[in-house]
């Protein structure tokens, strides 16, 4: 049909050896609703948690729609219903707000009701809500219990805080959330161990101690980020530039930062950051230092504060953005894995099994459709999963290993189909032109028969007829001269 977002993918597919002949019917562009993406408004999920699952609904056709209803569904029973209106060749953000209610794996899935496309009208996503988010705190002499405090009594957590001769590095896997709090001390071991963990999907805070030197830390950041430490500057200051749009600061600010006293300090390390290397600041220093920041290592996330959290260096750890800071950061941990896929050839999804020892993976969507095993591979404490997308359909999968459900994989279909305008004749031989594919050939519908102009264009013009009539010609004077012979 030669959809203007897939065109050029799909020629450049074909063998510049081989000869190809495309047929441009007349097409009128059809009218079409498309949910085009989903995404939750806060990362994190827990039991009880007020969430707004934001759908971004477009609309390919000339005409405006009212009052057009979608329905929420968690685990099938219906959990939110709306409607929405959206002008002609645009698109709106429905917002639909729920409670969470269900523990271990959630299947969602949005519907919409529009004919005659009919393949983007659902959208599913799949996520995980543990019984409790599990953290350890490796703490340091004399550390602050801050954080230890905040987690303690709050049932969506379970913490356990250990001194530096206590550390449960068989352990560590069991735990979403690490955090080394004000620990000076770097053995090789607990360096191995904390950056298996990071690279296979865990998140990690480093909060630095105060009496440091950074050549002792340096080697631990090295594996673990691509941040050093500097050397500890003695300054009085503020904590500024920080962003309250970060999910991070969620609930921490009833009005404008610019209006808020923000945390004070006597004194920090600065931050060295690696040339070309990816980060994120969650905010600096008086005089312009990063002085907490994140970064990506592996499948998981390292944060380094080099704040230390002492009463007589900051009052950070008593301020009020402390808490929803760490809060949604414990939170934010537990949602590393992608909500959904897409159904596009060669793609790869990836679930969490740490004690993975080769078994079969298989994937089922609770329909009489067969069950599917993909292709696997084992990296880093997940399994890499590769499957034949030309077998699935939309939906979210059940990933069974030892008819034992150990993951949901949610698939949806390309959206590229969804935009339904379409080249003409002329548009279509003029991009064929300009892509080089000299190996097409536009082919003419019309009252002609197809077959004979595919012959035509193949063979060239039949002169069978014109060859028997010279021939007769040339039977015809061979008997005329044997006659004048005679």
């Amino acid at each position: 049909d030669f959809q203007t977002a897939t065109l050029e993918k799909t020629l450049v597919q074909f063998p510049e050896k081989s000869r190809n002949y495309a047929l441009a019917f007349k097409n009128n562009n059809t009218r079409n609703l498309s949910i085009d993406s989903v995404w939750f408004e806060t990362l994190g999920h827990y039991k009880g948690k007020k969430e707004v699952l934001h759908l971004l609904i477009n609309n390919y056709s000339s005409e405006s729609y009212n009052n057009i209803p979608i329905q929420l569904f968690i685990n099938d029973s219906l959990k939110s219903s709306m409607v929405f209106s959206v002008e002609k060749e645009s698109d709106v953000e429905v917002e639909m707000p729920f409670i969470q209610w269900y523990e271990g794996l959630n299947q969602v899935k949005a519907e919409i009701n529009d004919y005659p496309i009919t393949f983007d009208n659902t959208f599913y996503i799949s996520y995980s809500i543990n019984d409790k988010s599990r953290i350890l705190i490796i703490s340091g002499n004399g550390a602050t219990k801050y954080i230890y405090t905040l987690f303690n009594e709050d049932e969506n957590f379970e913490v356990r805080n250990v001194t530096a001769n206590e550390i449960p590095y068989n352990d560590f896997a069991q735990y979403q959330l690490i955090v080394l709090n004000e620990i000076d001390r770097f053995h090789s071991g607990l360096i191995s161990e904390l950056n298996r963990f990071v690279v296979q999907g865990g998140t990690l805070v480093v909060i630095t101690p105060a009496d440091i030197q950074p050549e002792e830390m340096n080697p631990f950041l090295s594996s673990v980020s691509n941040f050093q430490l500097g050397n500890w500057i003695n300054q009085q200051g503020t904590v500024s530039k920080l962003d309250e749009k970060n999910d991070l600061f969620q609930d921490a600010f009833k009005k404008s930062i610019t209006e808020s006293r923000l945390p004070v300090y006597q004194g920090f390390y600065p931050i060295l950051i690696k040339s070309y290397s990816s980060y994120s600041k969650i905010f600096e220093s008086e005089s312009g230092s990063p002085i907490m920041v994140k970064t990506k290592t592996g499948e998981g996330i390292c944060y380094l504060l080099t704040l230390p959290l002492k009463t007589e260096n900051t009052d950070f750890g008593t301020h009020p953005i402390f808490v929803p800071l760490f809060y949604n950061l414990a939170l934010q941990s537990s949602s590393t894995f992608k909500p959904y896929y897409w159904l596009q050839p060669n793609m790869m999804a990836s679930i969490a099994v740490p004690n993975y020892s080769g078994q079969t993976l298989v994937l089922k969507d609770g329909t009489s459709i067969p069950e599917l095993m993909p292709g696997t591979r084992f990296q880093n404490g997940k399994l890499l999963v590769y499957p034949e997308t030309d077998k699935m359909k939309a939906a979210t999968y059940q990933a069974l290993i030892d008819n034992l459900v150990v993951d949901n994989l949610s698939f949806n279909y390309d959206r590229n189909e969804s935009v339904t305008t379409y080249f003409t004749e002329n548009e279509l031989i003029a991009h064929i032109k300009q892509l080089g594919l000299n190996h097409f050939e536009i082919m003419q519908p019309g009252a002609e028969l197809l077959t004979k102009e595919f012959i035509d264009s193949h063979q060239g013009t039949d002169l069978t007829h014109w060859m028997l009539i010279l021939a007769l010609l040339f039977l015809l004077f061979e008997v005329f001269v044997i006659k004048l012979m005679r």
